[in-house]
């Protein structure tokens, strides 16, 4: 097996980074355009996944770093696919203030994500209504990571519009035309031109400061760079079938129904197809 693909995590204080990561346990299933896949922790991650999973399953609630035990600064997963091994990633997962632009260790973070081969981002729309945090704690440490490696710029990305499932996201985007209902039951929404929901969401979020957010994405090769819309708790289907009048599947730290994470294996499976690291 080739080097591990190493990936650094963006995004926001409170943009759902660990959940997203939490969310990882919760596979198996046949997903899309991708096939089957199965994600595994490492030695070192084991801890950290079996209790992301017992928070999120059994315990009905959103993990938070303070209380998941194996939680590390560097994770590592391996990702088969139709049971055969296929790629293995390492994650810098850094807290959403490590990327604050007054921090003493600023140039310290930078360095680590500077020897990524790729990252994720979190877009949160909700934070970009409420505090426009996304432009704020990012675009000067992604500068900062471009400034440090010129030459390795730009390297490949995945955009993850976050908390699809949130009704302050999903009803502003389901009266602007994002989302259709999928032919194969439960029937939940899905959005088929997630490129361009980013740009309505930066539009739409945060008077402004999203499409700023949306003009620091633009440093990056469009050839590389993938878009997802993303929920890591998925919507509530308590009678088998999304139903518009019973969606919602969180409430505060509360997880109502079962989990059904959308978009959270893709990220990874694309950048492993941008970077040669699988087919």
């Amino acid at each position: 097996m080739s080097a591990p693909l190493r990936l650094g995590l963006l995004g926001a204080p409170g943009s759902g980074k660990l959940t997203f990561l939490s969310a990882l346990s919760i596979t198996g299933r046949t997903l899309p355009g991708y096939g089957r896949w199965v994600v595994r922790p490492d030695v070192s991650t084991t801890d950290f996944m079996n209790s992301a999973r017992e928070i999120l399953t059994e315990e009905k609630r959103f993990p938070r770093r303070g209380s998941v035990p194996g939680i590390r600064d560097l994770l590592g997963f391996t990702f088969w696919k139709d049971s055969t091994l296929d790629f293995h990633v390492e994650v810098v997962n850094l807290p959403g203030a490590h990327f604050a632009d007054d921090r003493e260790d600023r140039e310290a973070v930078a360095r680590n994500l500077s020897s990524c081969d790729g990252y994720i981002l979190l877009f949160d729309p909700i934070a970009e209504r409420w505090r426009k945090d996304n432009h704020r704690f990012l675009s000067a440490m992604v500068n900062r990571v471009v400034a440090l490696d010129p030459g390795a710029f730009p390297k490949p990305l995945s955009v993850c519009c976050v908390k699809y499932d949130d009704p302050q996201v999903f009803l502003p985007a389901l009266a602007g035309g994002w989302g259709t209902d999928q032919d194969a039951e439960p029937r939940f929404p899905r959005v088929s031109d997630a490129k361009g929901f980013f740009t309505w969401a930066c539009g739409h979020f945060g008077d402004g400061s999203g499409e700023r957010f949306r003009v620091e994405v633009q440093n990056f090769d469009p050839g590389r760079t993938a878009y997802f819309v993303t929920t890591s708790v998925g919507f509530k289907a308590e009678r088998g079938r999304f139903d518009l009048d019973d969606y919602v599947n969180a409430q505060g730290n509360r997880i109502l129904g079962e989990i059904r994470p959308v978009n959270v294996v893709e990220p990874f499976i694309a950048l492993a197809r941008m970077t040669g690291r699988t087919s």
